[in-house]
């Protein structure tokens, strides 16, 4: 279980700093 929670993490993590450079630029 942990592991899947993990794999979802991650990609929710990248997104919300992709989220964030473009607000930035």
């Amino acid at each position: 279980m942990a592991r899947q929670r993990k794999h979802i993490m991650l990609p929710t993590l990248l997104l919300e700093i992709r989220l964030k450079d473009f607000l930035v630029c």
